[in-house]
């Protein structure tokens, strides 16, 4: 049986290829800024947090 979330095409791979050199591309000329993995994190789990404490 088939794994279709790890395994990828030959076209999805050159896909997801052309994706990371599009953001590494945006990413040195400045286009774009980087968040630091601490904050991507803080806010996820202030996201969810507070959707928990709503649903109860």
């Amino acid at each position: 049986m088939s794994n279709t979330h790890t395994e990828k095409s030959p076209e999805q791979a050159a896909l997801w290829l052309d994706e990371a050199e599009r953001r590494d591309e945006e990413l040195a000329s400045g286009k774009v800024k980087g968040i630091p993995g601490e904050e991507v994190f803080a806010r996820i789990e202030s996201r969810y947090s507070k959707q928990l404490m709503l649903s109860r």
